[in-house]
């Protein structure tokens, strides 16, 4: 059965949220009973670099009738060099040589 979840304009959402299974201190099911009890309209749990939660934590939101977007919170990294102009000449600027980025995710299928 499809389901069109449709959101009163004033609903609250969250579309980053953390659990114990990444930087987030919530188990799934308490951080989900939250959100019923503060009446979310919608919420992403996006924890670091974990698809492998993701079945799971859509199977207990669907038990508790609660509309989950099924997102993960990547993290992506590379090398840069950062080159100046110092007095006509170009300069390599020691520093960090990798830049560190989270790219979130979000998959089109929202259980509940």
């Amino acid at each position: 059965m499809q389901h069109h979840l449709v959101l009163a304009p004033d609903a609250a959402i969250d579309l980053q949220m953390h659990t114990m299974y990444s930087d987030g201190t919530w188990i799934p099911e308490q951080l989900i009973d939250y959100l019923v009890s503060e009446r979310f309209g919608l919420a992403a749990i996006t924890d670091h670099d974990r698809v492998d939660t993701l079945v799971s934590l859509q199977q207990l939101a669907t038990r508790k009738r609660f509309p989950l977007l099924a997102a993960v919170e990547m993290s992506a990294s590379w090398k840069f060099d950062v080159r100046t102009l110092d007095n006509q000449r170009e300069t390599l600027l020691s520093g960090t040589p990798y830049m560190l980025y989270s790219v979130l995710i979000y998959f089109v299928r929202v259980a509940y």
